[in-house]
């Protein structure tokens, strides 16, 4: 037996200095459990046990934390994939700008485990093929599938090594896609009405400038009108729905219907009188902005028409790829037509990519909405092979995105 007295349990050495298990325990919990940041650890180990610790210190507990569990779970995940007998593999990346590294998770989205997470400096096709002959190794089971987006990255890689394997491309990013080209052309709906709507003399006017009202005396421009500019003001603050609503078409509704009710409301009113013209001019600002984007209006109207009838029929049960693909293709020879009505010299094949901007013409949109679906066609339906109809990469994504701003707010010095 010794005769020196000593703690039995067991000490981690962090630079010179050690701490129990305890210490270690507390701070796993915190990390883990409750997602705490880096320096709210340091001050509750400092208030609550009087106990003084490096934030570098904390922070590399962290990292073993996170080995050790990884450890656990890439465990747990081989049984699972070894018994499942096959992997649907999704593939992300996100690159955080500037000179940081990329990173990438690999997901099984039958198990939706987590397969692999890697940091690349650089990333070309064929070092993404490493990988996936990594995860091939390290499973040992077939992999019978992609899901991802159709980056050109991705497409080469599968194309070149793996054009045996089904490859299904995002649906969520096809229809996104499709759905930037229109909220940019709906841009300049809002985009007029925004600055009319600013610049009209109830809004813009300094509030100590007074005018004098027949039966009130002089008061405030901006006080007579607080809420007509409020209503105007609050309508501005509308957003885009993603695949759902236009900001700019709904603004041009509403401005439209508001612009409707004041003149029933001028019509009552003394028409020499000083808060009447001022009304009068207001109104005819927004007629005057309304009628000037009515083109951009109509035309976003038609495309949002479109769109819905197309998302529809994606998210439509009980068809199979063939009659989906009619409907659909039914649906793009349409747009063609209408495209093709507006301008006859239009060729599909002529059609070139471009990114979403809110010069772009009708014509121009439509036939890109056009080149997308050729584009993405040989990809769009593949998950039919699959054991489970995955369509999509978002559980990919949101679960990246999750994990990534945990580690962020886990890091953060503040």
């Amino acid at each position: 037996m010794s005769k020196i007295v000593f703690n039995p349990s067991p000490r981690i050495d962090y630079s010179g200095r050690h701490f129990g298990a305890d210490v270690f325990r507390f701070i796993s919990n915190e990390f883990l459990l409750y997602d705490s940041k880096t320096s709210q650890i340091i001050k509750r180990l400092k208030y609550e046990h009087q106990f003084e610790i490096s934030i570098d210190t904390v922070r590399r507990m962290y990292e073993d934390v996170l080995k050790l569990k990884s450890l656990k779970i890439d465990e747990k995940t081989r049984e699972i994939i070894k018994e499942q007998g096959s992997i649907l593999l999704g593939l992300d990346g996100q690159d955080p700008g500037g000179d940081a590294p990329s990173i990438w998770c690999f997901m099984d989205l039958v198990s939706n485990r987590i397969l692999a997470t890697r940091k690349f400096d650089s990333l070309d096709y064929k070092k993404l093929r490493k990988t996936i002959e990594e995860i091939d190794q390290l499973y040992g089971v077939k992999i019978i599938g992609w899901v991802s987006d159709k980056q050109n990255l991705l497409t080469k890689c599968h194309d070149v090594y793996y054009s045996d394997i089904p490859h299904q491309y995002c649906q969520f990013h096809f229809l996104r896609n499709n759905w930037r080209h229109l909220t940019a052309l709906d841009s300049n709906i809002y985009l007029s009405l925004k600055k009319t709507i600013n610049g009209l003399y109830i809004h813009s006017t300094s509030k100590s400038t007074k005018v004098n009202f027949e039966n009130v005396g002089k008061a405030s421009v901006r006080d007579a009108f607080e809420n007509i500019d409020k209503d105007l003001q609050t309508m501005l603050k509308v957003r885009n729905k993603t695949l759902k609503e236009l900001r700019g078409t709904w603004l041009y509704e509403t401005v439209e219907k508001y612009a409707n009710d004041m003149k029933t409301v001028m019509i009552t009113l003394d028409p020499t009188f000083r808060f009447t013209k001022i009304m009068s001019k207001t109104i005819s600002s927004l007629r005057k902005v309304l009628d000037d984007v009515e083109h951009y209006y109509t035309d976003a109207k038609l495309l949002f028409k479109y769109f819905q009838e197309i998302r529809a029929i994606f998210g439509e049960g009980g068809f199979s790829r063939e009659i989906r693909i009619k409907k659909l293709s039914k649906i793009y020879e349409i747009v063609l037509a209408a495209a093709k009505e507006r301008d006859p010299t239009l060729r599909l094949e002529d059609c070139k990519t471009f990114l979403p901007s809110k010069k772009k013409s009708t014509v121009e949109i439509l036939g890109e909405w056009c080149r997308l679906w050729e584009s993405y066609l040989p990809g769009l339906f593949q998950y039919y092979n699959f054991p489970k109809a995955v369509k999509t990469n978002m559980d990919l994504e949101k679960g990246f995105s999750v994990q990534k701003q945990a580690i962020f707010n886990r890091v953060a010095k503040a």
